[in-house]
């Protein structure tokens, strides 16, 4: 479906207004009640997506839905989805194993894993988000702008709708602030999601603009950091980041090189 400028921006600022109000009601609480709103709070990007679309063409809601769903992907991407990740991490613990540098527990057993993907799938982000994000932002993004562009454009609105969550107790983004200070929080975490925006864009493209792909990258990015959080010590986030920096940038190039390979007129990439 089509969207205007208008329409982009009208979704962009609907969803900051909503969002950092209700988040707004939850730092003044500051009480058992915040998790809750906080909760509440990353529901909107898909609410107000999904209702811009009803609004403009019903026949689209069910598109919508259709690709959340859809799991017609290649092995490739598959394996895109849920190794590229993981692996890089399980590279981090093995360069600190072998450096001699303390580990953080495994937050999580195996038998646990399957319980975990739910729970972060439907209250921590994936769900709640992608349906605006994924669903109607860098779809519109990718209209005027190569993959490398949307990719960088999503990913600072999506970093920056989560600044208010530095200042909140209980959020991850606060434990952030705790340990590195706001600046260097704020900074890393911009990092962070502008690389993990990029695979997700990548292999959005590349499973066919279906958006389970980005719900399900979404999940196992959440996921393998907190099964192994790496990220809540200096030495841990430094080399995942740096890992995750490799590994996505191989993925891009090789997106990229296939893409110059396979259409007579360049896409935008």
């Amino acid at each position: 479906m089509r969207h205007n400028n208008k329409t982009t921006y009208m979704f962009v600022g609907i969803v900051f207004l909503v969002t950092w109000g209700i988040w707004s009601v939850a730092w003044l609480e500051n009480d058992i009640n915040t998790g809750v709103l906080v909760t509440i709070g990353t529901f909107v990007p898909s609410g107000i997506g999904l209702m811009i679309e009803l609004i403009r063409s019903r026949s689209s809601i069910k598109d919508h839905i259709m690709s959340a769903v859809s799991m017609n992907m290649s092995a490739k991407t598959y394996g895109l989805i849920f190794f590229t990740l993981p692996i890089a991490m399980l590279l981090s613990v093995a360069i600190m194993h072998v450096s001699g540098m303390a580990l953080p527990d495994v937050s999580f057993t195996l038998l646990e894993f399957p319980i975990v993907f739910v729970v972060i799938l439907v209250t921590m982000g994936p769900l709640g988000e992608e349906f605006g994000w994924r669903g109607l932002l860098l779809p519109a993004l990718l209209k005027k702008h190569h993959v490398l562009g949307s990719s960088i454009i999503t990913g600072l609105i999506w970093s920056l709708w989560h600044f208010p969550l530095f200042w909140m107790d209980g959020a991850l983004q606060k434990q952030f602030t705790d340990i590195y200070g706001i600046g260097l929080a704020l900074v890393g975490y911009t990092f962070y999601t502008l690389l993990i925006s990029v695979l997700i864009t990548v292999i959005y493209k590349k499973s066919d603009h279906r958006l389970s792909s980005s719900i399900l990258i979404h999940t196992v990015a959440n996921m393998t950091i907190g099964v192994m959080p790496l990220v809540f010590r200096p030495q841990g986030a430094l080399i995942y980041l740096s890992l995750m920096s490799l590994a996505i940038a191989l993925i891009y190039r090789s997106y990229k090189k296939s893409r110059t390979m396979t259409t007579q007129t360049p896409e935008r990439i």
